[in-house]
């Protein structure tokens, strides 16, 4: 999974969730079988693995975008077709957390200036339509009654 899609701060890298430490050794074997290569001990593989590598196999709460999904799914030539559009959209992804970034800092320096951000995912319109100032009030899924 790209780093956009989870946490900016982490380290770690997530493998996918089908993945275990003992189906990456036999993935290691398999590999080391076919390169005619002694592959090493499960348990050392094992401590290698969990002391010199920052991996998880959980999968992120964070979901991932339709078209990021897309794209890391698709085959090499598949990539080629979508690069484009990809790339068009990590750029409008940097250029609005850039914008927002200016909007929170402005936020915290104008008293008058108010920052507000909303997941759209998880909100839902509340059947009866409040109006604020000519905009309707989103209401989170765990607000709504």
């Amino acid at each position: 999974m790209q780093p956009h899609c989870i946490r900016r701060t982490s380290k770690r890298c997530n493998l996918d969730a089908t993945l275990s430490i003992s189906k990456m050794y036999q993935l290691h074997k398999e590999k080391c079988t076919e390169n005619n290569m002694c592959p090493v001990s499960e348990i050392t593989y094992r401590r290698i693995f969990c002391n010199h590598y920052n991996f998880s196999f959980f999968v992120p709460k964070k979901d991932q975008c339709l078209l990021c999904s897309n794209f890391n799914k698709a085959s090499n030539d598949e990539k080629v077709v979508l690069r484009g559009e990809y790339e068009d959209h990590l750029a409008r992804k940097e250029f609005c957390n850039s914008e927002k970034a200016k909007d929170k800092e402005r936020a915290q320096k104008d008293e008058e200036f108010f920052c507000i951000t909303f997941d759209l995912q998880a909100v839902l319109q509340n059947t009866d339509t409040f109006w604020a100032g000519g905009a309707a009030l989103l209401l989170s899924k765990t607000m709504c009654l």
